[in-house]
């Protein structure tokens, strides 16, 4: 439950921060030159490993700090999938839906930017890819001492490795494992009945 509640506090934040920011650099071109370089220099920085020191400085052996490290493993692969996605709309929607009446860019975004355009598979792909390097994080996160140091998956799985207790150690990545894909199907089953009513109210 603790490392659940550390992936929760991840990816979380990096919804909240990944989508916003993908859909103005893909959209806004000025946004787009300002923040394209500063998320070029951070984004080839290994989490967690070249993050935990700082994570621990800023938030301490708290839950936030894990999240810290699942965030930025995280929210890289949403904000380039929403930037493609946005970036590929097709100039012709937006040129109709000005003819329509949007004519503000908060009103295209809205009615051009999402559905029915092809951009949620996009965000949805980002979502998913990750989920699966958020997931990763958090073992090296709590490993470190990321959290509160004391209890989640990764912490354990260390403990066993010390006592040499390799049978211990198999389980818990198991566990990771089969953690993992119940997350990842949860998801997929989320995205395909989205796009089930998606494709019902359009007929």
């Amino acid at each position: 439950m603790v490392s659940l509640y550390h992936f929760a506090i991840g990816m979380a934040a990096a919804l909240l921060v990944g989508i916003p920011t993908g859909v103005c650099m893909g959209w806004f071109r000025d946004i787009d030159i300002a923040l394209n370089p500063i998320v070029e220099i951070i984004r080839p920085i290994p989490p967690p490993l070249a993050w935990i020191p700082f994570a621990i400085i800023w938030f301490g052996l708290t839950h936030e700090a894990a999240g810290f490290i699942i965030f930025i493993g995280a929210v890289f692969p949403i904000i380039i999938n929403t930037y493609t996605g946005f970036r590929n709309v097709p100039k012709v929607f937006i040129e109709a839906g000005k003819v329509l009446g949007c004519t503000k860019n908060l009103a295209l975004i809205r009615k051009i930017g999402f559905p029915p355009s092809a951009i949620p598979p996009e965000i949805t792909a980002g979502i998913r890819v990750s989920m699966g390097i958020g997931w990763m994080c958090l073992v090296g996160a709590e490993i470190f001492g990321a959290g509160t140091g004391k209890f989640g998956l990764g912490k354990n799985l260390w403990t066993y490795y010390n006592l040499h207790q390799m049978d211990s150690v198999v389980v818990y990545m198991l566990v990771l494992g089969v953690i993992g894909i119940v997350i990842d199907i949860l998801f997929r089953h989320y995205v395909d009945k989205q796009t089930v009513r998606w494709q019902n109210n359009m007929e």
